[in-house]
């Protein structure tokens, strides 16, 4: 049977343990790359091939060029069609 004292060390190392594991996770949450989809790639692809087109759709999604290419997110049930230059 353990002691007290035995018992007591062993928890106070498992809170400790399961702190370290929290702050870790935290830590790291919010470095993890934002994967691009299928769809997002296909516009900043057009993007790229057409640096002089300000703003470009594909009917789902709107992408602006500024100081650098930000695109909306498409919606759940957007059918996207050609993609298209809207301001040159």
């Amino acid at each position: 049977m353990p002691r007290k004292s035995e018992t007591g060390g062993m928890t106070l190392r498992f809170a400790l343990f399961a702190a370290a594991l929290i702050c870790a996770s935290a830590a790291f949450a919010d470095h993890r790359p934002e994967v691009p989809t299928r769809e997002q790639l296909s516009l900043l692809g057009f993007g790229d091939t057409f640096r002089n087109c300000r703003e470009w759709s594909d009917g789902c999604a709107i992408c602006k060029r500024t100081d650098a290419v930000h695109c909306s997110t498409p919606g759940v049930l957007c059918q996207p069609n050609v993609i298209s230059c809207t301001v040159p």
